[in-house]
């Protein structure tokens, strides 16, 4: 290639060169602070774009880098001004991106990539509101990254083609931007089938290994690093409630023992599905529950769970199981996976209701005989009690004692803490007052997936008084240690926490979940909600009362614990200057950026897509040929290959000329017999046979891959 062309060549990719950085300096000059001016930034790149082009003409190509270095030192030393100086640096690396796009190994791949990024930059950042002159540039350019992976040497088409675009920005339209929505939904879709397929094969992955920390999702495992959460959702089960609406917890498993790496894997021992309900029926008993006030807090409800990409050897289920309607054929044990399906009945409790509040501070009292608890039961809830559970079980049941010091473990506490926890509860009347004391303390610490713990380091310790931010696990791990502080027996679980608005709804990996239960001594076990960003009880609340007509007495008004007031740090400014005690998801940087990394996705997806389809193309169309053509086309490729290496004036020459430009002699004798048998076939009317045709075709591709075997002539 002589210097003239090289020249030229150069002069038709600096429109290219200008396209492409047109849209990032729009993009830094729009939301950034004032230091970026455009018109500096293209006037500083304009200068290194012509220091580029005279090292070309002067075969000086190695050193434009280091010149155009130099220069913007040297200008930054003469003007010393901090504005100039930052273009002028943002000048400098859009050139070196540039200088190492001129290499051929980068060159196809890299032009895809910065077509990209730019496109997937500007949809992310605003997508409604893209300006014209900008949406043509990413236009051009993606037309121009992806002529350049097909291998056509589109720059001597750049001219017509950046013509066509000067002309369209000059078209007189609506002053309104141009809208993406439609581009957007596009390459959403795309980036969803690219992310169901993560999925598929991620669920394929924990045949072989466990679930995976530091993403959202449910994990058996329990792990969980410093380095924050990574959100991503797949559909995890598949439930059918026989309710239209509501929040439901679906419980994994309840952990006990906590230490500096988190709770262990060591989890509660299995008890009978129903045992709470012998506790909780007494409770209701001895307090003198109604019907009508049973209906208002409490409701038998069934559903059923089918899991999708979830695999664990966990049971996830309501919490309050009454009993098992349908089991699949290998039982309820071992490990757990796509098309596992069960059908169960659960009690739902509104927690936040009045009527139950009265029944939890309600002193223990001693278990009633099962008849007793059986006429109570089906005039509550018109149910036969020995459906739930027979007498047998009952009674064995009753006359247990519970051991609850496997739920009062506090090695992670520390005299801050311990300090704490008395100064949430000092005015607390009984164990439900605390529990709710410590919860709306907790609520007031900021919400975030973003949280560095270091290694051997009292997370919980740290999360109160330091960090005063984390999620989920913090908090429930924080309210555990608080509530054992206080004599009460509490746990750690783990699931989800689904909400649903139909009868048939996907529980997303989005939704897993930790939270606290905490143990009422006359009731039993009870959900409470720490982290700030769930909804409490109260918010979930049905809101139902007795009407007046059915004479029961007043219930009053629930008990409203002592809270006090929460370090300054640990809250934000919220609107107007106020105090805002929760802070917002701090997850909108990282779900944006994955939506942003799902469109460089959906395009390097299209683009591999339409090389596929052109190599499918060419492979179909070399398939139909006759013998003759395809060795005519097997030889053509084999010229331009030659060509392209050993030949650099494009001079008319004779045939056998290109196997003299071949080092391997052995490659060269091959070549030149190949060339006799192709004259034969084209001058002779030989017929083109097999063996000829794929010997030409295998040393096309010999050549094409061992490039360093043709040598200049």
């Amino acid at each position: 290639m002589t210097d003239k062309i090289r020249t030229i060549k150069y002069l038709l990719m600096i429109p290219v060169f200008l396209t492409a950085s047109l849209p990032v300096a729009a993009y830094f000059s729009s939301y950034v602070s004032g230091d970026f001016v455009i018109i500096f930034f293209l006037c500083y790149f304009a200068i290194h774009l012509i220091i580029s082009c005279m090292a070309i003409r002067y075969k000086r190509e190695k050193w434009d880098i280091a010149v155009s270095a130099v220069t913007t030192v040297i200008l930054m030393l003469v003007f010393r001004d901090r504005v100039l100086a930052l273009n002028m640096l943002l000048a400098l690396m859009a050139a070196g991106v540039f200088y190492l796009f001129r290499r051929k190994r980068i060159n196809r791949a890299g032009w895809v990539i910065l077509a990209t990024l730019e496109t997937g930059l500007w949809l992310f950042v605003d997508y409604r509101e893209v300006p014209k002159l900008i949406a043509i540039s990413l236009v051009l350019l993606c037309i121009y990254a992806l002529g350049n992976v097909m291998g056509r040497d589109v720059r001597y088409y750049i001219a017509v083609l950046f013509l066509l675009g000067i002309g369209v920005a000059f078209i007189p339209v609506k002053e309104d931007p141009i809208q993406w929505t439609y581009v957007k939904k596009a390459i959403e879709g795309m980036g969803k089938l690219i992310d169901k397929a993560g999925d598929e094969l991620e669920y394929l992955g924990t045949l072989f290994s466990g679930g995976g920390a530091g993403y959202t999702g449910y994990s058996d495992s329990n792990a969980f690093g410093g380095g924050g959460v990574r959100s991503r959702e797949r559909e995890d089960l598949f439930v059918e409630t026989s309710r239209r609406n509501g929040t439901i917890y679906l419980k994994g498993r309840s952990l006990l023992n906590m230490n500096e790496e988190g709770f262990s894997v060591e989890e509660e021992v299995k008890e009978p599905f129903n045992e709470w309900f012998v506790e909780y029926i007494n409770a209701l008993y001895h307090a003198g529950v109604s019907r009508d006030e049973a209906f208002c807090f409490s409701k038998i409800q069934r559903i059923n769970v089918e899991y999708r990409l979830l695999r664990t050897e966990d049971l996830i289920a309501p919490m309050n199981i009454l009993n098992v309607e349908q089991k699949p054929s290998k039982g309820l044990e071992g490990k757990k996976g796509r098309h596992f399906r069960y059908v169960l009945r659960y009690m739902a409790l509104d927690y936040a209701s009045p009527y139950l509040i009265r029944v939890l501070n309600e002193d223990k009292a001693p278990c009633e005989d099962y008849d007793t608890i059986k006429k109570y039961v089906n005039e509550l809830y018109s149910i036969d009690f020995s459906k739930i559970m027979t007498e047998e079980e009952y009674n064995s049941i009753a006359a247990v004692e519970r051991d609850y010091s496997a739920y009062m473990d506090t090695s992670m506490a520390t005299d801050r803490i311990r300090s704490l926890t008395e100064e949430v509860t000092a005015d607390c009347k009984n164990d439900y007052e605390k529990a709710r004391a410590i919860e709306a303390y907790l609520r007031q610490y900021a919400y975030s997936t973003d949280v560095d713990r270091p290694e051997n380091d009292n997370y919980i310790d740290r999360f109160l008084f330091e960090e005063r931010r984390g999620y989920c696990t913090y908090y429930a791990s924080s309210m555990v240690l608080m509530l054992r502080l206080c004599g009460i027996p509490a746990k750690y679980s783990i699931g989800y926490m689904h909400t649903y608005t139909k009868e048939y709804s996907s529980v997303m990996s989005t939704e897993a979940h930790a939270w606290c239960e905490a143990y009422i001594d006359g009731f039993g076990w009870i959900p409470f909600e720490p982290t700030s960003v769930k909804e409490t009880a109260e918010d979930l609340g049905w809101g139902l009362k007795v009407s007046e007509s059915s004479g029961s007495d007043e219930i009053g008004e629930a008990p409203t614990p002592y809270i006090p007031a929460v370090p300054q740090e640990a809250v934000l400014e919220g609107e107007e200057g106020t105090k805002n005690p929760v802070k917002q998801d701090q997850d909108f940087d990282r779900i944006g950026l994955m939506k942003f990394l799902s469109y460089i996705a959906g395009m390097l997806g299209f683009a591999a897509a339409l090389l596929i389809i052109l190599k499918l193309v060419g492979y179909i169309r070399y398939r139909m040929l006759t013998p003759e053509k395809k060795l005519s086309e097997n030889i053509k490729r084999i010229r331009k290959l030659v060509d392209e290496k050993a030949f650099k004036d494009h001079s008319a020459r004779s045939i056998y000329e290109y196997a003299d430009a071949i080092k391997d002699p052995e490659k060269r004798v091959e070549l030149k017999k190949l060339f006799d048998d192709y004259y034969k076939v084209r001058f002779r009317g030989d017929e083109a046979g097999e063996e000829v045709v794929l010997q030409s075709r295998k040393l096309a591709g010999y050549l094409a891959s061992n490039k360093k075997l043709i040598g200049g002539v």
